[in-house]
């Protein structure tokens, strides 16, 4: 089941294999774009995983949408996407 707390995790666990060390109470701050630590094909990765891991697919226009350069607004989207 798709929830805030699993989607944040996900993220958490996601950065943490790369090196990106980020805790709950700082993950919904941390945007993807601005911060520079992953490149177009971790980005990538993160968007399939996502995919694979909650069984919702995001369109270009999602991925690329400002709104969802960070942590929070992804999980908005994806909780959206997921009803």
């Amino acid at each position: 089941m798709i929830s805030t707390l699993s989607l944040q995790t996900f993220f958490i666990d996601f950065l943490t294999e790369r090196g990106i060390s980020s805790s709950l109470d700082e993950i919904d701050n941390f945007n993807f774009m601005a911060s520079g630590l992953l490149d177009s094909f971790e980005l990538l990765s993160m968007f399939i995983q996502l995919e694979m891991s909650f069984g919702i697919k995001l369109t270009p226009e999602e991925i690329s949408d400002e709104a969802n350069a960070d942590v929070c607004g992804l999980v908005n989207t994806l909780l959206a996407k997921a009803q």
